[in-house]
């Protein structure tokens, strides 16, 4: 009880105790896909939970300001058996997931807390997030009865799908030994509607195919919680 008393009574914030210093960030943790993206409706994309990795490298500038880079990969379940029964289809084959990988540039605002010396800093930050990122759908494979459809086989195809993001994260790390972290963060992909491309290919009773483009326009936001390791250079 008496060396958590001490702790807090010496916690002095410090400003600019990450001036000039660098670090690089390895962070994974659950996502959870917004409202369109995992509904189940028929405009819906049947996105279900999936994971994050993240990689990034930041540089602290001046007074808690920072700028950075960040790369990352983000993966969602198909929720395959709604979107069966969606289908009215005989047969089903789901293959793949809803992937994305980000691109993008970090701006930080960091108010290190030194615990007790410069080995032991409770560092509480906010994050934005912009750039580019692409976006892949399942590879899906369906079979009618020719007497309830037309099309005896429909299988769909993602296409090479670019869009640009916004997002935030924000939470704490406990730096310590001035050469290494541990953080524990909140994040989230700001709301707005995209377009993915997909082909579709179709076979008749008869075996004659068609082929179409198509697009399906929805919203992908998400939020999720992350866990990473943080090392530090430049002090």
């Amino acid at each position: 009880m008496l060396f958590i008393t001490v702790n807090v009574a010496t916690a002095q914030p410090d400003i600019n105790y990450l001036d000039n210093v660098g670090y690089f960030k390895i962070s994974a943790g659950g996502l959870m896909p917004g409202e369109n993206f995992s509904s189940t409706e028929p405009n819906g994309l049947f996105a279900e939970n999936g994971y994050q990795i993240g990689l990034d490298l930041n540089y602290m500038i001046a007074y808690g300001f920072g700028l950075g880079l960040n790369l990352e990969f983000d993966q969602f379940k198909f929720n395959s058996e709604e979107f069966f029964k969606y289908t009215n289809a005989e047969t089903m084959k789901a293959q793949k997931h809803y992937s994305s990988t980000k691109f993008g540039l970090n701006v930080l605002f960091n108010v290190p807390v030194k615990l007790d010396s410069d080995d032991w800093v409770l560092n509480f930050y906010a994050e934005g997030n912009a750039g580019i990122r692409s976006m892949n759908m399942p590879d899906i494979d369906l079979t009618y009865n020719e007497i309830a459809n037309k099309y005896v086989e429909v299988t769909y195809r993602s296409r090479s799908n670019t869009m640009g993001y916004l997002g935030y994260s924000g939470g704490l790390k406990f730096l310590f030994l001035e050469k290494f972290g541990v953080n524990l963060s909140y994040n989230a992909l700001l709301k707005s509607r995209h377009s993915i491309k997909y082909s579709v290919r179709m076979f008749d009773a008869a075996e004659e195919l068609y082929e179409e483009e198509n697009y399906a326009h929805d919203y992908l936001d998400h939020t999720g919680f992350q866990i990473g390791f943080l090392f530090l250079f430049g002090r």
